[in-house]
Formats: C-alpha cells, sequence, structure tokens
C-alpha cells in the first residue's frame, strides 16, 4: 500500500496547533501570526519526523524561495562540463540550493526553451553554460540581455550580464613555448570536425594558428566512443603526422590524448622522443599514463565557486543596478613526460 503523504492537518493534529499555525512555521513568515520558538521548534521536529515535503507550488505561491538553480547545457558537452556541473553543485548544496539541469540539444532555441522553462519553475537563478554558437551571437545576445539572476560561463558577447571569463590563451602561449624550446619545429593540432569549440575555444584556435601556423591545423573525426577515438587517432597518425612529419601535436582532450598515445607506439612513434603530445583539461587519468600527458587545466572548481559566487550576489541584490561584473580564471599548463 502507497503511503499517504504528510500534510499540514497531520502535523497540526500532532503539534497540537491550528494548521494557519503550522504553515507559518513551515514557510517562514510569522507577520500576520505569533508563534513561540518552543512551539515553532515543536512544529520544525514533528514536520522533519513525518518526512514533511512542503507543495512547490505554494512556495511559489507565498513568494518564498525554491532554493533551486536552473543550469543550461549543451547535449553534446565537452567532457570537462560534467565536472563543472559536479562543482557547481557542491557549491549550490554548501549554500543550501539544488541544482535543476536543462539541455539545449545543439540549438540556441531549445536554449532559450529551456531557459523559460526554469522561469516556470521560478528558479533562484541560472548559470548558462550553453551559449557559444558560432554564427548566432546575436540571437542568444536578444534571449539573454535583459536576464536577470543569470550568469554566463565562457567566452561572452553579453555586456549586460555577469560572466566567468576562462583565459586559456597564456595556458597556449606557456605550451608552444615549452614545445619550441624543446625543439619542436612542426607543431600540429587536431580539433573535432563538428566545433573548434569542443577545442577550447574559438580564441584558443586562432591562438595555436597565429603561433603555429594555418598550414598545420587537422580536423579529426566526431567522438561517439572508444572505437571512433581509436580510429580517429590512427587517421591522424596516418594522414597528417606521418605525412607532415610532425614532431608535436595538440589534441581536443585528454581522452584523446590517450588513446594517442596507445596508438603511436604501433607506428614506432616514441613519445616525446618522435612527438611531443599535449591534451586538455588535465583529467585525473591523465597523470597515471606512460608517458604522464601534458595537457591545459581549465581550473573548473575555480569556475564554478566563481560562477556561484556571482549569480548568489545576484540574487542577493536582484534589485540593485551595478555594471555586469566578470571575473577571470586562468587556464594553467600542465606539463608532463609527453613533453
Amino acid at each position: 500500500m502507497m503511503k499517504t503523504k504528510t500534510s499540514l492537518a497531520d502535523i497540526a493534529r500532532e503539534a497540537n496547533v491550528s494548521i494557519a499555525t503550522v504553515s507559518k512555521v513551515i514557510t517562514g513568515n510569522f507577520n500576520s501570526i505569533r508563534v513561540s520558538a518552543a512551539t515553532a521548534q515543536r512544529v520544525k521536529e514533528i514536520a522533519e519526523r513525518l518526512n514533511y515535503s512542503p507543495n512547490i507550488n505554494a512556495r511559489v505561491l507565498a513568494g518564498k524561495s525554491l532554493k533551486m538553480i536552473g543550469i543550461l547545457v549543451d547535449s553534446q558537452p565537452s567532457p570537462i562540463t560534467f565536472s563543472l556541473i559536479a562543482h557547481i553543485e557542491k557549491c549550490a548544496a554548501d549554500a543550501g540550493y539544488r541544482i535543476m539541469i536543462g539541455q539545449a540539444h545543439n540549438s540556441p532555441e531549445k536554449l532559450f526553451e529551456c531557459f523559460c522553462r526554469f522561469q516556470q519553475y521560478s528558479v533562484d537563478g541560472m548559470i548558462v553554460l550553453a551559449h557559444e554558437y558560432p554564427g548566432h551571437e546575436e540571437q542568444i545576445k536578444s534571449y539573454f540581455s535583459h536576464c536577470k539572476r543569470t550568469v554566463m560561463v565562457g567566452e561572452n558577447y553579453i555586456p549586460e550580464l555577469p560572466a566567468v571569463i576562462i583565459n586559456r590563451q597564456n595556458a597556449v602561449i606557456q605550451a608552444v613555448a615549452a614545445l619550441q624550446s624543446s625543439g619542436r619545429k612542426r607543431i600540429g593540432i587536431c580539433h573535432h570536425a563538428d566545433s573548434e569549440l569542443y577545442f577550447g575555444s574559438r580564441g584558443v584556435a586562432n591562438t595555436l594558428r597565429t603561433l603555429i601556423g594555418p598550414e598545420h591545423f587537422y580536423t579529426c573525426l566526431q567522438v561517439e566512443d572508444n572505437n571512433t577515438m581509436q580510429k580517429s587517432m590512427t587517421d591522424v597518425i596516418e594522414n597528417f603526422i606521418l605525412p607532415e612529419k610532425l614532431d608535436a601535436i595538440f589534441v581536443p582532450n585528454d581522452l584523446h590524448g590517450a588513446a594517442l598515445l596507445q596508438q603511436l607506439p604501433r607506428y614506432d612513434i616514441r613519445v616525446p622522443e618522435d612527438v611531443a603530445v599535449i591534451g586538455w583539461d588535465n583529467e585525473p587519468f591523465s597523470s597515471f599514463l606512460q608517458p604522464g600527458l601534458s595537457t591545459v587545466d581549465e581550473c573548473v572548481q575555480k569556475q564554478a565557486q566563481a560562477a556561484f559566487a556571482l549569480l548568489k550576489e545576484e540574487m542577493d541584490n536582484a534589485q540593485i543596478q551595478e555594471p555586469a561584473r566578470r571575473r577571470t580564471i586562468e587556464a594553467e599548463f600542465i606539463q608532463r613526460g609527453s613533453v
């Protein structure tokens, strides 16, 4: 038999008070009725013991915070995005908030639909992780430029909104300098066919093109599973590393880096003696590989902390008109045995 959900009447009956008193204690609104501290404590203890869960619609109608944060993300994010979401959830939980996740399905329109749905659920604020759609900048700006209690993470072209910006350029410059200092002269890049944004950002790709030269730019296959990834890295070796005589290569993420480290010995290519390999994201496993995979760390924990701190300020000061804020997180080049 299904257990009956605890009601305000159940709590009132056991606490020997009126339903109105229980309602005021649960919602925290004591303006229209006086409740002693002892009575309020007794009601709260009974509600907890009976596993009472307040109705969300009732809280909204009462003008109470749901203590809920919405996170907008694309349906095919980079692997490190999941770590970023986990860190945001930790920050939110520590502050007494829960999170809801909406997926954009690689569509600006779907992204805004999720945003509107979050507003219908009366979430307290939103963190947008999916908003970098090349060619749709003005569309995204029209959607979000007037939104309140919303924070962007990543490249942001909406000056009205607070944002956490990741500076990847300095880390890339350091990585290229490390390669060149060890005598590397033919440095290649491979990235996903669908989007350069998967490889950090357009800014990173442009920095690499400038430092290395546009002639060493290779598009690897979209990763779908481990077999596809291995095939992709085989293609990179046979169609790019070998014919171009590369002595160093950047790959989109550490998973690609691990796959490449696995495939290169099959072609009698040594790492780092013959070819240096640099991944992206600083996944925990990257330090356990042989050799250890050099990589770029985007410091997702710092991103999450900065994003939630900005959003908390917005939620606490929603009526205060201030210039939008920016917080920059510096990515770090991590040099290991693969360079």
